[in-house]
Order: structure tokens, then C-alpha cells, then sequence
């Protein structure tokens, strides 16, 4: 069998096919996104509260801990499903639960405090301001940093 040095010039030339190993998404995962970001969501509205006591000084350790998980899992559902649009319906979800846990309910409480409630107001605002910003920051973020080659 002989082979064309031509051919294989021109076959060299030719651009390559785009991949198609994006994980299939629909309406079923969308829905367990949304509803998994607005528990998180739910969650996060009680626990940015917590705070342990050194001395005179309170740790917001709940704060912390809640925005590190709400990167970390929003940058994971990015990178499984290879697209962005599933970090923006888990951040949606969120976004919503916290909006809501931070209006009055019927008897006029709120789960997230306003900034006139002192120390664990100024948190609330960090949870909610500090959690739309890395959120925004996580999905804007390409769902594959480096090709499969391991080149940047």
C-alpha cells in the first residue's frame, strides 16, 4: 500500500471537528440544580450566622465555611457538566431562597438579618453581597480551564 504525501499534507490541514462531550442537560437536571442551590440557599441563610468566640473576638466561621462551599460547589457543577448555564440555575436558586429568608415573614421575622441588627447584620450583608459576587465570579469562569492536551 502506498501512501500519498500529498494527502496526508492536506489531511494535516484540514481544521478538526468540534467536540462534543458536553454532558447532556435538560430540563430533569435543571431542576435538581435549581432546587439543590435554593436548599443551599436555605441552609446558608441560618448558618452564615454562626460564630465562634476567641476572647473578645467572634469568628464568623459559618460565613466563611458557607461562601468557601458555595464556590467550591458551583465551580464543580460548571466543571461536570461542562457548561455554564448549570452554575447560573444553582446560583439562581440560591439567589432566590436567600432573597426570600431575607424579606419579613408573617409575624415580621427574618432569617437573614438587615445592617441595622449590628455585628450579624454587617455578616448578612457579606453572605449576601460576598455570595452573589463569587457566585457571579464562578460561572463567568470557563467550565475547562486547560485543554486536553494540558496546555494553557
Amino acid at each position: 500500500m502506498v501512501t500519498d504525501p500529498e494527502n496526508l499534507e492536506t489531511e494535516a490541514l484540514l481544521p478538526e471537528e468540534p467536540k462534543t462531550e458536553v454532558a447532556r442537560f435538560g430540563l430533569g437536571p435543571g431542576v435538581v440544580l435549581f432546587l439543590a442551590g435554593a436548599v443551599f440557599g436555605l441552609l446558608g441563610a441560618f448558618l452564615q450566622a454562626v460564630t465562634v468566640n476567641i476572647g473578645d473576638i467572634a469568628l464568623p466561621v459559618g460565613l466563611i465555611l458557607i461562601l468557601a462551599t458555595l464556590f467550591a460547589s458551583l465551580r464543580m457543577v460548571v466543571h461536570i457538566y461542562g457548561l455554564r448555564r448549570a452554575g447560573v440555575i444553582v446560583l439562581v436558586g440560591w439567589t432566590l431562597a436567600t432573597v426570600v429568608l431575607s424579606l419579613p415573614g408573617p409575624g415580621g421575622d427574618v432569617a437573614i438579618p438587615g445592617p441595622s441588627e449590628g455585628l450579624g447584620g454587617i455578616y448578612a450583608i457579606i453572605y449576601l453581597l460576598g455570595g452573589v459576587v463569587i457566585g457571579t465570579a464562578c460561572v463567568n469562569v470557563p467550565a475547562q480551564l486547560r485543554d486536553r492536551k494540558g496546555e494553557m
